[in-house]
């Protein structure tokens, strides 16, 4: 039998939302970072934001039709505090009030979430596993294989005692001999039958295949309670502040 895997952390890198929701439920726990409810739409971008998360959180941001900003630097798309109703008039126009109210929620709240994650490559005494999904529809086996040498040496980089571990996860139909062979010791390639579509990533995808990538895991960490605990707080603030307008 196979030793399990230890580790004391546990970060999604995307691209979306889908790897947060399946660390939460196997693990019971997340721990959120910059990129943990993200969508990353380049991920080149999010190999260069990995040097520096804060430059990432403090970029402008534009507001997208459907309520979400997209950073103006990095191809990197982020949830606002406020729902699309009101951030938009009845008329379709934007109330800029609230999407200026939004945007400095945002750099805070990110700003935060970067320096937790800059804690955990600074963390040399605890290891980390860092989750990422490959693009289901780039099927150019070279350019996902430079990605994945790219964001292993990125994490190699960034991460002070090289203490991590990267697990990238892709769709079974793609896997090759080819990525077999990029696996070492702190370099995962694990397949699951199908991602969750991107309206469904709660529920939908094969979750038994997730949890089966998860059970090769000795988990031993926590989640910091306080990211749950101050968003909520920010959430009801920023409430009332509404309520008053």
């Amino acid at each position: 039998m196979t030793p399990k895997i230890k580790i004391d952390h546990v970060i999604s890198l995307g691209y979306n939302c889908e790897v947060s929701f399946r660390i939460r439920d196997y693990f019971g726990v997340l721990n959120s970072v910059i990129y943990s409810w993200a969508y990353i739409e380049n991920r080149d971008d999010l190999l260069k934001s990995l040097y520096n998360p804060e430059k990432l959180a403090a970029s402008d941001k534009e507001l997208l039709p459907w309520g979400m900003f997209r950073s103006k630097e990095y191809g990197i798309t982020f949830h606002p505090k406020y729902s699309q109703k009101e951030l938009f008039r009845a008329d379709g126009s934007e109330n800029t009030e609230v999407v200026q109210m939004a945007k400095e929620e945002m750099v805070s709240r990110y700003t935060y979430l970067a320096k937790k994650l800059n804690g955990f490559f600074q963390d040399a005494d605890h290891t980390t596993l860092y989750v990422c999904k490959l693009y289901p529809w780039v099927t150019d086996e070279a350019e996902n294989i430079n990605f994945i040498k790219a964001l292993y040496q990125t994490l190699s980089d960034v991460c002070i005692a090289n203490n991590f571990v990267l697990c990238i996860v892709m769709q079974e139909n793609n896997m090759t001999k080819a990525y077999q062979a990029l696996q070492q010791s702190n370099l995962l390639i694990r397949t699951v039958k199908a991602f969750a579509t991107d309206d469904n990533t709660e529920h939908g995808g094969d979750i038994a295949g997730w949890n089966s990538i998860f059970d090769e895991f000795d988990f031993n960490g926590k989640a910091d309670a306080k990211t749950i605990t101050i968003a909520d707080k920010i959430k009801i603030r920023l409430k009332k502040i509404l309520r008053k307008n």
